[in-house]
């Protein structure tokens, strides 16, 4: 009996109960498409979160060494205007310098902790995109003469309206205490909450001067790569350049946005293995059906010679056609909701608020991973040869004699 011939017998076979075999090529186009849609999911979760965290904080920052440990208003980058020079000087990247300081926001309702920066709104856009963030108000427009950006969520904690007045208080270059009066120009909104929580803009020169600092001075500048695949090659040649300052990646600065980045392969087994066990329960339980149902005639074949490696492959076969007349159907099925939902998004706004929490946003727009398609269909194959095993084994255990004689 050759391949051909097997596989026509086993197309036969599979369709001497059509209930059973329908259910269980259900199961497969389910199986293969939750599957891809689950991957999808969390890639497009994780590309957006990743994108957020990386706009908030740049692909690089460079900072006078010892600024993270202890962000103090004096620990500026020596030679300011020096170090902005030599990082607009190397192409594919745009760069912002940031002037930072923590504080307290007072307004007449309460008051906060937050991190203040002082920017170039320009630069700033062209790294952070936070122009395009702006959902209330305008981006330092309104003709304010001592504007101020606040996160939404922040704003509605503290009462905030665009117009309004707050305080930010603190510490100068002296260690002295210094406060300044700042009206709401915008309300600015990102993918993760705990940002919009506790950073707020103001322009750089404004903040500097209230600082002490000179009008050259920053504490740190971000630089966001046109190319990501560049980083480490930009990250080489930007520590050649600037000998004795701190140039770190967005790993090194946000630990747990390269944590989702390297976990997400083991999380996206962990659920596969959910559904491809489901998938294998199912075949398995088919299977073993249908060769329960056809005990006397496996019996009756062994009896007259088919040698137990054929039954294994007819077994096998069986379980194959199934799993072939489901798989693209599964396929297609998974193609198409993809493209759509990653068209017009997913609304996760009930559960946007806890979302906002670890950085990720109340809408997902799910996105296949390269090689994607190939791994979860040779995950299902996979899948349908080891749940086969079972089946065949029970064959093969038959004695001929007693499976002619069974009921």
């Amino acid at each position: 009996m050759n391949a051909t011939m097997l596989l026509v017998l086993a197309w036969r076979n599979v369709w001497r109960n059509p209930l059973r075999s329908l259910i269980l090529i259900a199961s497969v186009v389910v199986g293969l498409w939750a599957g891809l849609f689950v991957v999808a999911f969390y890639q497009g979760m994780n590309e957006q979160r990743l994108r957020g965290g990386i706009e908030e904080v740049g692909h690089i920052q460079v900072h006078a060494r010892g600024f993270r440990d202890e962000p103090r208003a004096d620990r500026v980058l020596p030679g300011g205007d020096s170090v902005e020079r030599v990082v607009r000087a190397l192409p594919g990247m745009a760069s912002t310098a940031r002037s930072v300081v923590r504080g307290m926001l007072a307004t007449a309702r309460a008051t906060a902790g937050v991190e203040i920066r002082g920017v170039d709104p320009a630069a700033e856009d062209a790294v952070s995109g936070l122009g395009g963030k702006i959902r209330e108000g305008a981006f330092f427009g309104d003709g304010f003469r001592h504007p101020v950006v606040v996160g939404e969520r922040l704003a509605a904690k503290r009462g905030l309206k665009p117009g309004a007045k707050l305080v930010l208080t603190f510490q100068d270059s002296a260690g002295d205490m210094v406060s300044g009066a700042f009206r709401v120009a915008g309300l600015f909104r990102t993918s993760d909450a705990r940002f919009d929580d506790a950073v707020v803009y103001v322009p750089r020169g404004q903040l500097d001067a209230l600082a002490g600092l000179g009008p050259s001075s920053a504490h740190e500048i971000a630089v966001r790569l046109r190319r990501p695949s560049d980083l480490d090659t930009a990250v080489e040649r930007l520590r050649e350049r600037l000998p004795g300052l701190e140039v770190l990646t967005w790993k090194q600065v946000s630990p747990d946005l390269a944590l989702s980045e390297s976990s997400f392969a083991q999380i996206m087994l962990v659920f596969l293995a959910i559904v491809m066990l489901g998938l294998a329960f199912g075949i398995v339980n088919t299977m073993l059906m249908a060769v329960l149902d056809r005990t006397r005639e496996i019996g009756t074949l062994m009896a007259l010679g088919l040698r137990r490696g054929r039954v294994f492959q007819m077994i096998l076969a069986e379980t194959v056609v199934l799993v072939l007349a489901g798989a693209p159907l599964g396929l297609g099925l998974a193609v198409l909701s993809i493209e759509w939902t990653g068209r017009r998004g997913i609304d996760l706004s009930r559960i946007g608020e806890g979302l906002g929490q670890f950085g990720m946003a109340s809408r997902v727009f799910p996105a296949l991973p390269p090689g994607a398609i190939g791994e979860v269909l040779g995950l299902v194959a996979a899948t349908a040869v080891l749940a086969s095993l079972l089946p065949a084994r029970k064959a093969l255990s038959l004695h001929p004699t007693e499976a002619i004689r069974s009921t």
